[in-house]
């Protein structure tokens, strides 16, 4: 991975909203990489163009702040949806290992009480 690369991944992580948008801001960042008229190292990076955080902020700003809020309550319904898809998926397993639990104790429990009985049975005058 070269230094570009690395410099656009840090960039990325510090980014919210949609796939577009963050390859929309990548595509923006990495022009302005490109417009240095020599190569640039990792550091070079930095003083010319900024931290991954600040240059994600200022690019963030150029967005539209209706896009960035869709985004951001998009990234929350579809959180929210996973965590109660995994609590239902949590719910059956658990109410089908109950079930299975308690069968298995009554053909325990119901073998144990019937050699009981016969063998009362049996002991009667």
């Amino acid at each position: 991975m070269n230094d570009m690369q690395k410099y656009l991944r840090q960039v990325k992580r510090c980014l919210p909203g949609t796939k577009e948008q963050k390859v929309w801001i990548l595509d923006q960042v990495r022009a302005q990489i490109m417009e240095s008229p020599t190569p640039l190292s990792y550091t070079g990076i930095l003083e010319f163009v900024g931290p991954p955080e600040q240059v994600a902020a200022t690019q963030i700003e150029a967005l539209p702040a209706l896009q960035i809020a869709q985004s951001v309550r998009r990234d929350y319904w579809i959180k929210k949806f996973i965590a109660v898809f995994l609590a239902l998926v949590i719910l059956i397993f658990s109410v089908a290992l109950i079930i299975a639990v308690s069968d298995a104790h009554k053909q325990v429990q119901g073998s144990f009480y019937e050699g009981t009985i016969s063998a009362q049975d049996t002991n009667k005058p």
